[in-house]
């Protein structure tokens, strides 16, 4: 067992993403990286892949600081590994002053004040970094959460060093993969930009930020009090899946050519989330497009559209590729 520290600081990490990015695997990197004591733990809500999914890391050479198993409250570190998540979750709830705000995106630091502003959070860095574009590179995949680790260790080098992640990447996957991640992760120091906050607001490792009561406030809504537009399965209204913008789940969206399309329906009957729009004409139902608002970029349809053959050049143009977000 490693030694114990007493009065050691204790760094509390939480990980914002989508189901199958990794979040989960980012929390017990964490742990391996570390050399000291600490605990680990997801938070899921549906298992579904593209879901929320929150996962906690809770590090320290003082034993006592790590002991308890609960989820972090006031996390010094917060990693976003998909920026879609910012306009369906509060990714800065609970970030303690002088805390790091570390984001997987494309967008300019401008609109990412313009959209984590609404939630008034304290005095931040933040830590810019397109993993995803990284990702689809190194590890031909949009699974980041190695990456958002490498820029963890630019933020917090106190943390665990760019060696230290290497040896428990090493150790967590088998090694051809495992290369990938490490010649991925080598990339990240300089990719990420760090725009600090105000000079005057340093991050305190000692201060205990959680909040005396950070349950459900007393004094919830009866059921005969709710309004019924918040019910999904009363029939007053339109509700369940075709209220879910999993069309913000995926970094890329399927994108309909109907010069190409031989109207197969292959791509009706294999998308999960019923995002392949038709129209009837003369008794007979026709492929016209993408529900962009549904699509989740998952590339099903790609995979299963037979295209159409130019007759000249013999080359094969399919009805259904994928356009990238950003």
């Amino acid at each position: 067992m490693t030694e114990n520290v007493k009065d050691a600081p204790r760094y509390l990490v939480r990980f914002h993403g989508r189901g199958g990015q990794g979040a989960v695997t980012a929390a017990q990197l964490c742990m391996m990286a570390f050399d000291g004591l600490g605990t680990c733990m997801p938070n899921f809500g549906a298992e579904r892949m593209g879901a929320p999914v929150l996962s906690f890391a809770k590090m320290s050479k003082d034993y006592e600081k790590v002991r308890t198993n609960e989820q972090v409250y006031s996390p010094q570190y917060v990693a976003v590994l998909d920026d879609s998540l910012l306009f369906d979750v509060d990714c800065t709830a609970g970030i303690v002053p002088g805390g790091y705000l570390i984001i997987n995106t494309c967008r300019p630091i401008e609109e990412i004040r313009e959209i984590i502003g609404k939630n008034n959070p304290p005095a931040i860095n933040i830590a810019l970094i397109d993993a995803t574009n990284i990702a689809l590179e190194f590890l031909g995949r949009n699974i980041t959460n190695t990456l958002i680790l490498g820029a963890l260790v630019k933020v917090a080098p106190e943390i665990f060093g760019i060696d230290q992640l290497a040896d428990a990447v090493a150790e967590q996957f088998n090694p051809k993969i495992a290369q990938k991640n490490m010649d991925a992760i080598k990339t990240v120091p300089d990719a990420t930009t760090v725009y600090p906050c105000d000079e005057s607001v340093k991050l305190s490792l000692e201060t205990d930020y959680k909040k005396d009561w950070s349950h459900i406030a007393l004094g919830l809504l009866g059921t005969k009090e709710l309004d019924k537009a918040g019910v999904w399965y009363t029939s007053a209204i339109d509700g369940g899946s075709a209220r879910v913008n999993t069309g913000a789940w995926g970094v890329a969206v399927a994108q309909f050519h109907p010069e190409y399309c031989i109207n197969c329906q292959n791509c009706v009957f294999i998308c999960p989330d019923l995002a392949i729009t038709r129209e009837e004409r003369d008794g007979k139902m026709y492929v016209i497009g993408v529900d962009e608002f549904h699509c989740k970029g998952c590339e099903s349809c790609v995979t299963v559209c037979p295209g159409k053959k130019d007759k000249e050049t013999g080359e094969v143009h399919k009805a259904l590729t994928m356009k990238m977000k950003c």
